[in-house]
């Protein structure tokens, strides 16, 4: 729908839209967005029919490549962490002892995705403990944690509770916006 004003000069303002897609939750489009194209005219009044319908055509084209501009940023974003994760592993692979792969992982999850603070606990599946292995803090030095034993067992620990499945407590929920925790599982 194009919209007239007129004061002194000729204005026409087209209203367009873009995203919306329902790519939010793969990354990619975003929630659906508006703008308006105004074009002025100042020597003489109103657009003719054939300009009017080119008015149409540039908003949709505008909307289009907005469209695909944010869908191409939202692409490398996604493309920069596969990369990131494909080379977190070709290091962890060719690291000769374990420890210093995870260590190497830590900080390569640090400064690719940019936490603050990674912490790394492990299962033990026979004592049935969560095990503390390496932590990197905010300036990325990677400390042992093995002196952190939590025993899976519910209620024992919010990280027990965590590998169990269970119910986020008051803790979990004051800091879901701000702490991510991630399980893994091997094989």
């Amino acid at each position: 729908n194009l919209k007239f004003f007129s004061s002194g000069a000729y204005a026409a303002y087209v209203p367009f839209q873009w995203g919306g897609t329902g790519l939010e939750s793969a990354g990619g489009g975003g929630p659906k967005r508006a703008g308006i194209l105004r074009l002025e005219r100042a020597d003489r009044g109103g657009l003719s029919k054939s300009e009017r319908e080119l008015a149409v055509g540039l908003a949709e084209e505008l909307a289009q490549n907005l469209y695909q501009a944010e869908l191409d940023q939202a692409n490398r974003e996604q493309l920069r962490r596969v990369t990131a994760l494909t080379g977190l592993t070709e290091i962890f692979a060719s690291s000769l002892r374990v420890r210093d792969g995870l260590r190497l992982i830590l900080q390569g999850i640090q400064q690719y995705f940019g936490f603050d603070r990674v912490r790394l606990y492990l299962v033990d599946k026979h004592t049935q403990t969560l095990k503390g292995e390496l932590s990197a803090d905010i300036r990325m030095q990677v400390r042992s944690l093995s002196y952190e034993e939590i025993p899976l067992q519910p209620g024992s620990h919010r990280f027990a509770d965590i590998i169990l499945g269970k119910r986020s407590d008051a803790f979990m929920e004051k800091y879901k916006d701000t702490v991510l925790y991630l399980t893994l599982t091997v094989q």
